[in-house]
């Protein structure tokens, strides 16, 4: 898993820093489905988190989307694997 933020976006590396670390948390938290899916299938992933937003999202928001990202992702990888 890898998460890269955008200089260009977010000019202070304070800000960049926090905002990885609010994704890396929402990831740690919530991708244990993801994990247990993948290990039944037999199969690996890679992700990579891009944040493309000008704006600093909350903690919440984020781990919102983090949510709707891999649930998205086991549901592609059910029709992919069907």
């Amino acid at each position: 898993m890898g998460i890269t933020v955008s200089k260009k976006n977010i000019k202070l590396a304070v800000n960049r820093n926090l905002i990885k670390r609010r994704v890396r948390e929402a990831y740690r938290l919530n991708n244990n489905e993801l994990k247990f899916y993948m290990e039944a299938i037999g199969a690996e992933i890679n992700i990579m988190f891009i944040y493309t937003s000008k704006q600093i999202l909350s903690y919440k928001e984020i781990e919102t989307k983090i949510k709707v990202i891999l649930t998205r992702l086991i549901e592609v990888s059910e029709k992919a694997s069907e």
